[in-house]
């Protein structure tokens, strides 16, 4: 939305982001859960009359780093509390709230290199516009996972499959792709995929249209 062009047509603009935070948040615990246990590959392979069983992390072993603290990034923290994980946060704004959730304040080169598993919650910007380059993603842990329920855009996800394919990284999950080539995503064996459905709950669809229409 051209919101210059709205303001000289008189033209009120609104969004309502209370309502999608806390299924997003969801979604990303789930995707956290899924890729510290491995249980959607096993999944697959146990469709394959495979039995396999692979040791997976509790959420008390890992380090979970939030690249933004907003809305969005306080409920992932909200919902990881109970699981007495260690949580590092980055953003350029602050207030108490990580104090109250125990989450450690930290520099972003920080984040990089301590997370086992990095969630970003950040807006797409033209300062976070492909932030998340192949230098940014080489701070990684070769052990370490990233995921983006945030906006496509915000990782270049060129770098990242190339990083997952080469065993940089040992695995992603997307709610939201930056490139338009599909092909690209397909067949990357750690990497987890789903079609935008972040805000995709019957209540948060509900919220959204109630919170516009009001």
């Amino acid at each position: 939305i051209d919101l210059r062009a709205a303001r000289e047509h008189n033209v009120q603009v609104f969004n309502t982001p209370d309502a999608p935070s806390q299924a997003v948040a969801e979604l990303t615990l789930g995707y956290i859960l899924a890729l510290a246990r491995g249980f959607v590959d096993m999944n697959k392979q146990a469709h394959k009359n495979i039995w396999s069983q692979q040791a997976g992390k509790e959420l008390s072993e890992l380090t979970i780093g939030l690249l933004g603290f907003g809305r969005i990034g306080k409920s992932v923290a909200k919902l990881l509390h109970p699981f007495n994980t260690k949580i590092l946060a980055s953003d350029v704004r602050w207030d108490d709230t990580y104090k109250k959730l125990n989450v450690e304040r930290v520099p972003i080169s920080t984040l990089f290199k301590k997370s086992d598993i990095l969630s970003i919650h950040v807006p797409l910007d033209r300062f976070t516009e492909n932030f998340i380059d192949e230098e940014m993603l080489s701070y990684l842990k070769p052990t370490a996972s990233i995921i983006n329920t945030a906006r496509g855009g915000i990782i270049d996800d060129s770098a990242l499959i190339k990083k997952l394919k080469l065993g940089e990284i040992q695995s992603a999950a997307l709610d939201v792709l930056g490139l338009e080539d599909l092909e690209m995503y397909m067949g990357v064996p750690n990497l987890l995929l789903s079609p935008h459905i972040g805000s995709h709950t019957t209540k948060s669809r509900c919220d959204m249209e109630v919170g516009a229409v009001k």
